[in-house]
């Protein structure tokens, strides 16, 4: 009997070692996998800002911004599908297309992510987006 057990203690052993090896190397190719796609990412992040940095230095303003708010609608599109844990950043984008409306393309969209979030105070964005509400505010008053 005491062999018995032996032999089931070992069989154990071995699935339990087999199992942790199997978890590991599958937790590793997740972590390679998911490095991969964070770097591609970063890889297109910075085409698309060199991209809207050329056409600024060429003097192509109004294509550069249009490229930006494109790709700001679509951030913003694809954070809102997990709203919750980007709350903060919606509502700037909010903010920001309170200023800037976007085109009638992505609107209706935007409308409806938009919609549940605060409008924020100039206060409570970045610098630049501060300065921006600050004048949006001053030019309205001043009409």
């Amino acid at each position: 009997m005491a062999v018995t057990g032996l032999k089931r203690l070992r069989w154990l052993i071995l699935v339990v070692i087999v199992g942790a090896a199997g978890y590991l190397g599958g937790l590793r190719q997740g972590q390679i996998s998911t490095d991969e796609w964070l770097r591609r990412e970063a890889e297109g992040n910075l085409t698309q800002r060199i991209e809207a940095l050329s056409l600024l230095r060429i003097g192509d303003i109004t294509e550069a911004i249009a490229r930006l708010e494109g790709e700001a609608d679509q951030l913003t599109l694809g954070l809102a599908r997990n709203a919750e844990g980007h709350r903060a950043v919606l509502a700037m984008a909010k903010a920001y297309r309170r200023i800037a409306p976007p085109p009638a393309s992505h609107e209706k969209e935007l409308t409806a992510v938009f919609a549940s979030l605060p409008d924020l105070k100039p206060g409570q964005c970045s610098n630049a987006l501060q300065k921006l509400m600050l004048i949006a505010q001053d030019r309205s008053t001043t009409k």
